[in-house]
């Protein structure tokens, strides 16, 4: 061996030492981070999550700031089904780069799950100001804004992403329509992603509302007028045509007198919000039904005086 190279391996044995002293990476016998996150998300989609979870820890290790590592670490915590972890990874993620409005809507979510709707509220009011065109943000904001009173601001929310998005989902409520006869499934589908495009049209809700009862599935029809509610909770329509289903559909999983309570609940919920005659002549029709005359009666008497001061206007 040459005397040169008899000279110039220690020196870079020494190199290697001084380097990795320094807190360099060691990119001699570690593997970059990214090669574990891209591994990771291959697992993930392949629904390997133990394995996942492992290389993703791996790639966290090698870049403590890889906050896409922490929400896959958050996202398979919410699939085993514990939401406190959830919360921290995603709080942590976002500490490390605040500018990632779905995390916040995640994170939201969670936390409105737990009943804490102040942080909830601050989550969403973050992914609003983040991208003021997402509809997550934008439908999470205006319902939070709602329960607190704020009528006026959620409305202009809700407003405001009803029109940017409704070429699109009446195009897919108006291709629904024309092969609900022929094509239920597809239809079913094309109302659904009319939904999702736009949750501010609330037209598709009432769409496929009546879809399902033609198809006579009426709990399903429950569920979509059920999370209109959610989205706009001051909205009486969605109210009175829950009472009707509740009080016209034949529904399992409870008695008869559990549904006729549901829907005289709806019902007067609705009118809580906006008077309506013929509502008021429906929900009369029920007391009667149950045995409360009385109230019948007293509803039936406001309902037709409403009638007689609307025909001397």
């Amino acid at each position: 061996m040459s005397i040169r190279k008899i000279f110039i391996m220690p020196l870079f044995f020494i190199f290697l030492i001084f380097f990795n002293a320094k807190g360099f990476p060691d990119i001699f016998s570690q593997k970059n981070w990214d090669f574990y996150f891209k591994r990771g998300v291959i697992q993930f989609n392949a629904a390997m999550y133990s394995d996942a979870k492992d290389s993703f820890q791996k790639a966290l290790d090698r870049n403590p700031l890889s906050f896409e590592s922490i929400n896959y670490l958050a996202e398979i915590s919410l699939i085993e089904k514990n939401k406190t972890l959830a919360i921290d990874l995603f709080k942590k993620s976002l500490e490390i780069e605040n500018n990632q409005p779905m995390i916040h809507i995640k994170l939201g979510e969670i936390l409105e799950y737990f009943g804490k709707t102040p942080e909830a509220l601050t989550h969403y009011k973050s992914a609003y100001a983040l991208d003021q065109n997402l509809i997550p943000a934008m439908i999470n904001y205006s319902r939070m804004l709602r329960l607190k009173g704020d009528k006026n601001s959620a409305n202009e929310i809700l407003d405001r992403c009803k029109e940017l998005n409704l070429s699109r989902s009446k195009s897919l409520r108006d291709e629904a329509a024309s092969i609900k006869n022929s094509n239920s499934t597809k239809a079913e589908e094309l109302y659904l992603e009319a939904i999702k495009a736009n949750p501010a049209d609330f037209d598709t809700y009432f769409s496929l509302a009546s879809f399902y009862r033609e198809k006579r599935n009426p709990q399903k029809a429950i569920e979509v007028m059920e999370n209109l509610k959610k989205i706009k909770s001051d909205y009486a329509p969605a109210y009175f045509y829950l009472g009707n289903l509740y009080y016209d559909s034949k529904l399992s999983g409870n008695t008869r007198k559990h549904y006729i309570n549901l829907a005289i609940k709806n019902l007067e919920d609705g009118l809580k919000i906006e008077t309506d005659s013929e509502v008021m002549f429906h929900l009369s029709r029920i007391y009667k039904e149950i045995g409360n005359n009385e109230k019948a009666e007293d509803i039936e008497k406001e309902a037709l005086l409403m009638q007689q001061k609307t025909a001397t206007q």
